[in-house]
């Protein structure tokens, strides 16, 4: 009984890291969602949001 509960409790648990990895990886992270930012020195990138407003880029829709 004990390993049937071990079994389900690490099944749940590696489950749900995956879909935080796999959800991170969708364009959003702890910094903001990617946005098409132009750099002060006319260049595209698609960086998230925070990064954009710290190097004083300009943001895309």
């Amino acid at each position: 009984m004990k390993s049937i509960i071990l079994l389900a409790c690490s099944i749940v648990f590696f489950s749900s890291n995956a879909v935080a990895v796999m959800n991170n990886s969708a364009g959003n992270s702890t910094t903001g969602p990617n946005v098409e930012c132009t750099m002060p020195d006319g260049t595209m990138k698609y960086i998230p949001i925070l990064i954009c407003k710290h190097s004083n880029g300009t943001i895309k829709y």
